[in-house]
């Protein structure tokens, strides 16, 4: 198993997962619906908004779960997240499923969950998921 570093979201969130071979899925350079910039690859996470710039590194992630667990660097707390399978196009929703945790293994134990098949109304604890389109250059 590889480990990997990934930041992730202009809402101050970090991700991190753990990948059997090859890199994380969705690297790659993103547009949000939130208005965000996002970089991702298998070691950190950029995210580039109004609200300034913050990167997370990736912990573990894991393709076939669509996870990740990453740790910010503005607090050095824990997220784990999703994503869902991207389209043809390369875009895909993600959500952060639990953050704020004091450590991988919590990130790892969290019994939180999301509903992929809501992903515009409230399937990400309450909210619509966050989309990323792959910006131009991709």
């Amino acid at each position: 198993m590889n480990k990997l570093s990934l930041v992730l979201l202009g809402l101050t969130s970090a991700l991190t997962l753990t990948a059997c071979g090859g890199g994380i899925e969705i690297e790659g350079v993103y547009n949000s619906n939130f208005g965000e910039t996002v970089t991702i690859t298998s070691d950190t996470v950029t995210s580039v908004s109004s609200f300034g710039t913050s990167t997370s590194t990736i912990i573990e992630f894991d393709n076939g779960a669509n996870t990740v667990i990453a740790q910010s660097s503005f607090d050095n707390l824990f997220t784990i997240s999703e994503w869902t399978e991207p389209d043809d196009a390369g875009a895909f929703a993600f959500c952060t499923r639990d953050f704020g945790l004091a450590s991988v293994e919590a990130a790892q134990n969290s019994t939180k969950t999301v509903d992929a098949s809501d992903l515009d109304g409230a399937g990400c604890g309450g909210f619509s998921w966050t989309r990323y389109t792959p910006t131009a250059a991709e």
